[in-house]
Formats: structure tokens, C-alpha cells, sequence
């Protein structure tokens, strides 16, 4: 099966369920919202660039401008993958690319 241009095989679809459906029209619009809310930037022009299945997260690359963003989605973000122990390892995570986005100098950011 194939999903705005990705090959989706069974395995995925057992392990993601409904994440590899989402549509490449929100996930435009997510990252659009993202660059605007969070980075300042115009958030204009948006592209879906590419998308890497690995073995617990899907990863949409979205081109914007000059900004490029990745958009992660784990596996534990639906059914019974969605535990507590799953949502504080992602606001563990989420905290961790603050700090680092807070103490370092990103090029293009």
C-alpha cells in the first residue's frame, strides 16, 4: 500500500494503526503552525519533502521557506501504546530539545 508516497506494509500498519494515514495536508498545516507559533518564521511555501519509516517512530520531512522541520510521530502515540510511561518519555523528550534549542546555535534557526 502506498500512503503520499510512502510504501506502508502491513507490519507498519500493525505498529502504527492510524498514525500512517494521516494526511499530508495536516501535516503541511502542523508544520506551518509550528514555524509561525514557535520559530517567528512565515511558515509559508510548505513541502513535504520525504518520510523515513524506522522501527518506532514515523518521521515526515516538511520543507518551508528557508526552514526545513521533521515531525516525528512514535508508534506509542495510539491504542494501547498510548501509556503513561510513553507520554512522560515524550515531555522528557520534548523538555530535552528545549534546553538544547535554548543553549546552542542551530544554523537556520
Amino acid at each position: 500500500m502506498e500512503t503520499e508516497g510512502l510504501m506502508v506494509s502491513d507490519w507498519d500498519r500493525k505498529l502504527f494503526g492510524p498514525l500512517v494515514d494521516i494526511p499530508e495536508k495536516s501535516l503541511l498545516l502542523l508544520a506551518s503552525d509550528i514555524c509561525k507559533r514557535v520559530l517567528g518564521a512565515p511558515g509559508s511555501n510548505a513541502k513535504w519533502v520525504a518520510c523515513i519509516v524506522g522501527e518506532y517512530n514515523i518521521t515526515h520531512t516538511i520543507q518551508l521557506d528557508d526552514i526545513k522541520l521533521d515531525i516525528r510521530i512514535p508508534a506509542t502515540g495510539w491504542g494501547s501504546g498510548k501509556t503513561e510511561i510513553a507520554a512522560r518519555a515524550m515531555e522528557s523528550q520534548v523538555a530535552t530539545m528545549r534546553l538544547i534549542g535554548n543553549s546552542c546555535l542551530v544554523p537556520g534557526i
